[in-house]
């Protein structure tokens, strides 16, 4: 196939896990089947095998009579941190590729209220895999109560704590922080990183803020 120009663009640099993006092209070849790949990491850091790169089918379109095409999508449910790269593909040929990445979002939260005791489970997307996007930590009150990672769950993370306190509304943040490192003083790692915004390296996910309200007798 000889060489031609594919501008390729999205409407948007980063989204959260299900919300729309378009896609659209000019350049490409007349009235052709384009193949649209995702390409994602999947492995564990647990395992010791690490991580490998995977080249994901999302959808095939035809150019129009132009050479042009419009694609709307929903943003993969998958890793955060990194952006994903999207191939455009005419007869097995990459001819175009745009970049998106999935920032981090609550997928839900439950119950929200309740008394003090209660079992809360919280769900969150888009979390990454590298050492710099994979781990949130948790301060409940502003008192650490521990951090939770996505090693192989592809980006979804989820798990439980105990609300606890006096009735009214308790503050629950998430903040990221980096997982694994040689530095002991200061000890950095597996602590929540409050000053992220100024210093965090990577790909700067960003600290997650909700509350649970502790309802009277």
């Amino acid at each position: 196939m000889a060489e031609r120009y594919v501008a390729a663009s999205l409407n948007k640099e980063s989204g959260i896990v299900g919300e729309d993006v378009t896609l659209t092209a000019s350049g490409l070849p007349v009235s052709k089947k384009v193949d649209l790949v995702w390409n994602t990491m999947v492995g564990s850091r647990v395992s010791g095998n690490g991580f490998a790169e995977k080249q994901v089918p999302l959808a095939s379109v035809t150019a129009d009579s132009k050479g042009q095409l419009r694609y709307n999508f929903q943003v993969p449910d998958d890793l955060g941190g990194i952006p994903h790269r999207l191939d455009l593909l005419v007869d097995g040929v990459v001819l175009g590729q745009v970049y998106l990445r999935i920032d981090p979002s609550i997928a839900s939260m439950t119950p929200v209220s309740g008394p003090a005791g209660t079992e809360v489970t919280l769900e969150i997307k888009g979390v990454g895999w590298t050492e710099f996007d994979n781990v949130y930590y948790m301060t409940y009150d502003n008192a650490y109560i521990g951090y939770m990672c996505g090693f192989n769950s592809q980006g979804t993370v989820k798990f439980t704590f105990i609300a606890s306190g006096e009735p009214g509304h308790h503050i629950i943040d998430l903040y990221p922080g980096i997982y694994r490192g040689q530095q002991k003083t200061p000890d950095i790692y597996l602590a929540p990183q409050l000053t992220y915004e100024k210093d965090h390296p990577g790909s700067r996910i960003p600290a997650i803020h909700l509350s649970f309200e502790i309802q009277g007798n």
